[in-house]
Order: C-alpha cells, then sequence, then structure tokens
C-alpha cells in the first residue's frame, strides 16, 4: 500500500471540474434572471418598489403624546389624552428602538 502525505495531492475547494460547472451553472442562471428583471419594464418596477421599501429614503416620524392620568402616572400613547389634559407632544423616527427609561416609568428596567 502506498502511502501519500497528508495534503499532497488534493485539490483546493472549487477547483473540482463538477464544482466550476456548478458554479458556472449558478452565475449562469443569475445572470438570466438579472437580464430578464432588467428588460420586463412591469417587473422591473416591482423589484424597484421592494427594493424601495427595504431601503428607506426618507426618515419617517411618529407622534405621541406624554402625559400624566389622574392617578400620576405617566401615559405615552399615539392618540392625545382626554381633553383638558396638559401634555407634551414627542416625535420619534421610525427606525430607531423606543425604551422607556427609569425617569418617565419610575420603574427600574434590569
Amino acid at each position: 500500500m502506498r502511502r501519500v502525505p497528508c495534503g499532497a495531492g488534493t485539490l483546493k475547494p472549487f477547483e473540482t471540474p463538477s464544482m466550476k460547472k456548478v458554479l458556472f451553472i449558478l452565475a449562469a442562471i443569475l445572470t438570466a434572471v438579472v437580464w430578464y428583471v432588467y428588460h420586463d419594464p412591469q417587473l422591473s418596477r416591482e423589484v424597484q418598489k421592494e427594493v424601495k421599501q427595504l431601503i428607506p429614503s426618507e426618515t419617517k416620524t411618529t407622534t405621541v403624546y406624554k402625559w400624566r392620568d389622574k392617578a400620576g402616572r405617566w401615559q405615552i400613547t399615539d392618540h392625545p389624552p382626554p381633553a383638558g389634559t396638559t401634555y407634551e407632544t414627542l416625535e420619534y423616527q421610525n427606525n430607531t428602538n423606543i425604551m422607556p427609561s427609569e425617569a418617565v416609568t419610575g420603574q427600574k428596567t434590569d
């Protein structure tokens, strides 16, 4: 039995003939799909609309209202408080997370 040193005579990944064929076929399929989308006006518009939804071009904001209820607890809502209640209007960007702080809720978050 002939001994072969470890690593000798082995092919690196993507150097096998069958792997090269698979990569070539995948590249050809991807090229065909891109060409089809590019040349079909209706499909191109749909793809552009989906991409615009994934990548917002402008920052949208949400208005929230901060006020105290009759029990003295802070309330933060997306609609104005009852008539006659003093409140503060806040603007938040939709692409940021909002987590109430201890100063607003009076409760410690761990």
